[in-house]
C-alpha cells in the first residue's frame, strides 16, 4: 500500500512540475521588470540589452515603477503594464517609451471630483506632481 501511495505522489509531482516551473519563471520576470536586474535567461538578456541600449530607459522604468508601487498598485499589474509599454516601443511604429509610460499613468491614476476647496487644492497639487513626472518620462525619450 505504501508503494502505491509513494508512486502516486511521484506521478503527481512529475505532472505538476512544469506548471510550478512556469509559475516560478513568471515570478522571476515580474521581479526583474520591477528591479531592472535581469537574469541570464534568453528573455532576460534581451530585456537587459534593450535597456542598456539607451540608459535613459532605465530611469524611465524606475520612475514608472516607483510611482506605481508608491500608489500601492499590485506588482504583477505594474510589471504587466511596463512589459506592454516595452513591447509597444520595441515593435516600433513610432511609439516612444516615455509617452507610453505617461499614458499608462494617465490610465491608472484618476481622481474623484473634489467636494471641498481643500480637496480641490490637494487634487491640483497631485496633478501638478504627475505632470512633472510625465514630462520627465517624455523628456528622456
Amino acid at each position: 500500500m505504501t508503494y502505491v501511495i509513494v508512486a502516486l505522489v511521484v506521478v503527481v509531482l512529475v505532472a505538476i512540475a512544469p506548471f510550478v516551473r512556469r509559475l516560478l519563471r513568471g515570478q522571476r520576470l515580474i521581479s526583474s521588470m520591477l528591479s531592472g536586474k535581469f537574469d541570464q535567461s534568453p528573455v532576460g538578456q534581451q530585456f537587459a540589452a534593450w535597456f542598456n541600449e539607451r540608459p535613459e530607459r532605465e530611469e524611465q522604468r524606475k520612475l514608472f515603477v516607483d510611482l506605481a508601487l508608491a500608489l500601492h498598485s499590485p506588482s504583477g499589474i505594474v510589471s504587466e503594464r511596463l512589459m506592454h509599454c516595452i513591447m509597444e516601443a520595441w515593435g516600433g511604429h513610432g511609439a516612444r517609451f516615455g509617452d507610453l509610460l505617461a499614458h499608462e499613468i494617465d490610465r491608472a491614476i484618476t481622481f474623484p471630483e473634489p467636494k471641498s476647496a481643500e480637496q480641490a487644492e490637494q487634487r491640483r497639487i497631485a496633478l501638478e506632481g504627475l505632470v512633472e513626472i510625465k514630462t520627465r518620462l517624455r523628456e528622456l525619450d
